[in-house]
């Protein structure tokens, strides 16, 4: 075990109700998203995992440099066509609750915010990026603030918006 930080980085590949222009922009962002978390974390030394579920389970891990081009790939080969939600993938994979984890989603439902606040309680450092379509998504802010309220950095990205910040105010 490394002594060095680590982050489980899960993406959320769910089918969801956008269409044609809307579910690119918001896919596009979310893939951008776990891409720059990426490069980030591998760029600096530090151990990642990922895990994403669309139709062909995808994990990966990495700790240098050298895996960063294997995550980009994967990365950018994510469709959102999984049927898993992302709480149902937290409780079957495997994961240290002292590693921190980043959760890339494109909705917070009520199973998924209680997971979270759940693994927040066993000592999980717990981050969200929502992906919205709208940044003034009222029941997403709503579900962000609540986690935040508890403790969760979390955190709304509006679809084509500034992916580094919102990473960084995480």
């Amino acid at each position: 075990d490394s002594s060095q930080p680590r982050l489980l980085m899960a993406v959320d590949c769910r089918s969801h109700p956008l269409r044609g222009l809307d579910a690119i922009r918001v896919e596009d962002s979310i893939v951008e998203s776990a891409a720059t978390v990426a490069n980030y974390t591998l760029s600096h030394g530090l151990p990642l995992r990922m895990v994403a579920y669309p139709q062909q389970p995808v994990r990966l891990q990495g700790d240098s440099a050298v895996h960063v081009a294997a995550f980009h790939e994967s990365i950018a080969r994510l469709t959102f066509d999984g049927g898993y939600a992302l709480q149902d993938i937290l409780r079957i994979e495997p994961y240290d609750h002292a590693l921190g984890l980043l959760v890339i989603v494109h909705d917070i439902p009520p199973a998924l915010f209680d997971h979270l606040v759940t693994q927040k309680m066993k000592g999980t450092q717990v981050m969200v990026l929502c992906v919205a379509l709208l940044a003034e998504d009222v029941r997403l802010k709503k579900a962000v603030a609540e986690l935040r309220n508890r403790g969760i950095r979390a955190g709304i990205l509006p679809a084509g918006g500034d992916v580094i910040k919102a990473v960084s105010d995480l």
